[in-house]
C-alpha cells in the first residue's frame, strides 16, 4: 500500500541564508548611511564651538595684555623718556 508522506520540514540553506543576508545590507545601508552624515554633522558643529571658544579666549588675553600694556604706559614716570635735542631735564642742576 502507499503510505502518506509526511510535509517536508523547512531546510534552511547556504543560498537562502546568503540571499537573507543580502537583502538585510541591502535595507540598513541607508539608515547607516545617514547615521554617519548625522554624525559628520555633530563634530563639525562641535568643532566650530571649540573653535569659537578659542577665538574668544584668545581675544581675552589680547585684550588683558593691551589693557596691561596701556596701563604701564600711562604709569611710566615722564622722565624716563629721552630728551630731545634742546631740551634741558628739570632735575639737572649746577
Amino acid at each position: 500500500m502507499l503510505e502518506a508522506v509526511p510535509p517536508r520540514r523547512f531546510r534552511l540553506r547556504l543560498r537562502s541564508l546568503m540571499i537573507a543576508i543580502a537583502v538585510c545590507a541591502l535595507l540598513l545601508y541607508p539608515l547607516s548611511r545617514s547615521i554617519r552624515e548625522l554624525e559628520q554633522m555633530r563634530q563639525g558643529r562641535l568643532r566650530a564651538v571649540q573653535e569659537a571658544k578659542l577665538a574668544r579666549d584668545l581675544g581675552r588675553r589680547s585684550k588683558a595684555e593691551a589693557l596691561r600694556l596701556m596701563h604701564l604706559v600711562r604709569a611710566k614716570p615722564r622722565s624716563s623718556r629721552p630728551l630731545l635735542p634742546g631740551e634741558t631735564s628739570a632735575r639737572s642742576g649746577p
